[in-house]
């Protein structure tokens, strides 16, 4: 077992199963083998008005977390096309998407506030693994704040009717309408790579950010073994998307 597999599982202790290909292990994390009931945790970041779970994001955090998330990524970010991207990104609805249809913060705003979080849990990573001045701010960045745009078009509000206080009503929630099907972390590093050009291992990190969790693995693909072997910066960030999906945001008591 390599010493990236083996931080993986130490990492998803009781949370994952594990199978062997060929002598090659594989985390499988799938939604439905999680039923956990737990106290969820705050990350308050640099500001006391983070979210919390249960409660709903209120525009003013909203737009505060947008106007952090476009100064972290204009101040990292320095390479060319990332003024076309921001402007893209603008055009679209990814500081008001939630982050999931029910599973973490399935909210407004939820999708910003997620990748704030492992931007965070990002850096700290690799500030423990590297030291100061020992890795790429700019590819922290970029990976941490950007590895789930695949999400933008990606959710609509639809209604169901609801029973409140014997009255029937309409109740909004989100599912999935997929405008671009390419896929979850492919399909970040296609839209990223459309105004600026990612280096490889940033391109490695967002395509397997998602691990044992990504389709293609749980179709039987064994590549991100591969992936977190040869480029660390992909291990660690599939580490700070677990950490700010299980310990962040969600409580997991469905």
């Amino acid at each position: 077992m390599s010493l990236s597999t083996t931080i993986v599982v130490k990492f998803f202790i009781k949370l994952v199963y594990i199978k062997n290909f060929d002598n090659c292990i594989v985390i499988v994390t799938p939604i439905n083998f999680f039923n956990i009931k737990k106290i969820n945790t705050v990350n308050l970041l640099k500001s006391s008005k983070r979210y919390i779970i249960g409660v709903t994001m209120e525009k003013e955090l909203i737009e505060q977390n947008k106007e952090d998330f476009l100064a972290i990524l204009t101040s990292k970010v320095k390479r060319e096309g990332i003024d076309k991207f921001v402007e893209w990104l603008a055009s679209t609805d990814f500081f008001i998407a939630p982050a999931s249809t029910r599973y973490h913060l399935s909210e407004e705003g939820g999708l910003c506030q997620h990748s704030l979080n492992v931007y965070e849990r990002l850096e700290k990573l690799m500030l423990t693994e590297y030291g100061e001045g020992g890795y790429n701010p700019e590819s922290v960045a970029i990976c941490g704040l950007l590895h789930d745009v695949c999400k933008t078009q990606y959710y609509k509000v639809e209604y169901r009717n609801a029973k409140e206080d014997g009255v029937w009503v309409q109740k909004p929630y989100y599912t999935v309408d997929d405008s671009l099907p390419y896929g979850h972390g492919e399909k970040s590093v296609y839209i990223i790579n459309g105004y600026m050009r990612l280096t490889r291992e940033e391109a490695m990190a967002i395509n397997w950010h998602m691990g044992g969790l990504d389709a293609r693995v749980q179709g039987g693909s064994i590549d991100f073994n591969k992936a977190y072997q040869k480029y660390p910066l992909a291990l660690l960030t599939h580490l700070a998307d677990m950490q700010a999906t299980f310990l962040d945001e969600s409580d997991f008591n469905e």
